[in-house]
């Protein structure tokens, strides 16, 4: 989970797991306010590990990777409509199990189960 202001002041929290997505929720009133449905092209569905917002609120990024431990992805997606703005993909073989903006969401850290940490840079 994470949590973040949006644009307009708003509080958010996201969610994910096992089924594919990342839920957007309004804290102060409890709303699931978006669902995000991060698909993976193939067989086996992608787990999601970790969201994190960037610095604005208007990203997340997505840590996740497949059912047998394969092929895990980063995903940075608009917090406003779920559109998909890059994918970064692990180490193949592994899981992304962390993501965290750098301060001034100019680049995006990720580590998992292969522990190696890599930095990517968002235009």
């Amino acid at each position: 989970m994470a949590g973040t202001s949006d644009p307009i002041g708003r509080f958010q929290l996201a969610s994910g797991g096992n089924d594919e997505t990342v839920r957007l929720w309004d804290v102060a009133s409890g709303e699931l306010k978006r669902t995000l449905k991060i698909e993976r092209k193939g067989e086996l569905a992608e787990i999601v590990w970790s969201i994190a917002f960037s610095p604005d609120g208007k990203f997340a990024a997505v840590g996740s990777g497949n059912r047998i431990g394969k092929d895990g992805h980063v995903r940075v997606v608009d917090a406003s409509d779920g559109t998909i703005k890059h994918t970064f993909a692990g180490a193949e073989g592994e899981q992304v199990w962390e993501v965290s903006f750098s301060p001034d969401g100019k680049f995006l850290v990720s580590g998992g189960s292969d522990r190696t940490a890599r930095l990517w840079k968002l235009d």
